[in-house]
This record gives structure tokens, C-alpha cells and sequence, in this order.
């Protein structure tokens, strides 16, 4: 099955809400905080700092 791009964004939002749930935090507004945690993701990994050559043993 493929995973379309707003399946994955709302099984994100449904399993932090669910989590949110059972740990009776209030499952409404986890369910949005959820919806965001894929695009934080993202921008973590597209603003973290690259691997400078020499660690790597490079000239």
C-alpha cells in the first residue's frame, strides 16, 4: 500500500493523540501538535550542520 503524503500526516496525528490519550494529556490539541511533528522533522534535518570532510579522513 502506498502511503500517501496526507496519510502519513494524519497517522502522525493519530498516533500522538493516541499517546496523548492514555496518558490522559488531552488528545484534541496533541492530534494538531502531531500534525507538525513530520515538517519539524524536515527542518531539522535540512538545518543541521553537514560533516565536515576531515572527520571523514578526507584531503
Amino acid at each position: 500500500m502506498l502511503i500517501t503524503p496526507f496519510l502519513f500526516l494524519l497517522l502522525s496525528g493519530v498516533i500522538t493523540a493516541l499517546i496523548a490519550q492514555f496518558r490522559k494529556l488531552g488528545a484534541f490539541k496533541w492530534f494538531f501538535v502531531g500534525l507538525l511533528l513530520p515538517f519539524a522533522s524536515i527542518l531539522i534535518a535540512l538545518f543541521w550542520p553537514a560533516p565536515r570532510s576531515e572527520n571523514f579522513g578526507g584531503h
